[in-house]
């Protein structure tokens, strides 16, 4: 009896410490309460005084490092493209100081602030960016000095300039593809990007007796200008939000991204009064554009003076429509198609609803 006394009291004493510990550990780690991943709970530690004991967790707000990185990107991009657009600017220390400080290590550590908020692609994106802008400066300071050894030619250095910049369009294209179910303003950021990479690439691959084609090199900064633009334009949505701003910036989606399908509904009710009002002038401009423009410009109509828009318009949509009719049957229809429901034919006739003669 004893025995067992001492073994429950163990046990006891065991699970006390255990429930302890789990406490402790929850009182030192943050737990989320919000699905935004931008705020903290700190669990309290039990306490016996009924006021602290209901008392509310304390609540850390963090901030949202993704205006800073695409700010860096952003004015990096600026001054290293202005170059590219030969306004007859060359590198200088602003673009290096800009490249390693603003554009590397501010993305860098926006990007790392981004992996603690748990958003692999802003990290991605920003750690990656970040670490390009420090090579760029890296590399534009090391040459004409005696660190690393200088290519033999002008062309061979701007040829490995090329293979850089080509791999960094397939990491570019590689992140394109994920902003896909983003919004459009973001799809449209990295898109000028990529065919800032993809230009410059092809310009500096194409390099012949030390110059690089003028023309490509131009068109990539005017892409890589368009990219750096975006880049704010993002920013100041991120900023410029209800807290500090008295509307939200639109950013654009695609018609299958996850935030158009989950309010359509809301999109058709958000009309209010005016949904009466306005589908009555999307008919009224509908019926004007179909029928009022189509008729004859001159009276009397002869055969130069015809006006073809509707005749035209209906052959078209009748011979689309046709087409598109025969292609799926083809395709698909012939293979998909039962023919009559023999089931519900069955059931007609046993009924005495279908009389087959």
């Amino acid at each position: 009896m004893e025995h067992f006394i001492n073994m429950t009291e163990i046990k006891q004493t065991q699970a006390e410490a255990k429930l302890c510990s789990q406490m402790m550990v929850d009182s030192q780690s943050p737990t989320p309460v919000s699905q935004s991943g931008h705020e903290y709970a700190l669990a309290r530690p039990p306490t016996s005084k009924p006021e602290e004991r209901h008392a509310l967790p304390k609540v850390r707000k963090l901030a949202n490092p993704a205006p800073l990185g695409l700010c860096a990107f952003a004015l990096t991009s600026f001054m290293s493209n202005i170059m590219n657009v030969h306004l007859g600017l060359t590198i200088a220390a602003e673009n290096v100081g800009s490249a390693l400080v603003y554009g590397g290590t501010v993305q860098l550590l926006a990007g790392m602030w981004e992996m603690a908020l748990g958003n692999t692609f802003s990290a991605t994106s920003f750690c990656s960016y970040g670490a390009y802008w420090i090579t760029f400066g890296v590399i534009s300071s090391l040459e004409g000095t005696k660190i690393v050894a200088a290519p033999d030619t002008v062309c061979q250095k701007e040829m490995l300039m090329g293979l850089f910049l080509l791999a960094w369009f397939i990491f570019t294209t590689m992140m394109l593809l994920c902003t896909l179910k983003s919004s459009l303003a973001i799809f449209l950021l990295f898109f000028f990007l990529d065919m800032y990479y993809l230009l410059l690439g092809i310009a500096n691959m194409q390099c012949d007796q030390g110059h690089v084609p003028a023309s490509i090199q131009r068109v990539g900064g005017y892409f890589g200008l368009l990219a750096a633009f975006t880049a704010w334009y993002n920013a100041f949505a991120g900023l410029f939000d209800t807290s500090n701003g008295f509307f939200n910036v639109p950013l654009g989606h695609f018609p299958w991204s996850p935030v158009v399908r989950s309010h359509q509904g809301q999109f058709n009710r958000k009309l209010g009064v005016w949904g009466l009002p306005i589908n009555l002038f999307a008919l009224a401009y509908t019926a004007w554009v179909t029928v009022w423009l189509a008729f004859p410009t001159y009276l009397p109509v002869t055969g130069e003076n015809m006006n073809y828009a509707a005749p035209i318009f209906v052959a078209s949509i009748f011979v689309a429509s046709t087409l598109f009719a025969l292609v799926y049957w083809f395709i698909k229809g012939r293979t998909r198609s039962e023919g009559l429901n023999k089931e519900f034919m069955r059931l007609a006739v046993d009924n005495g609803e279908l009389q087959l003669k």
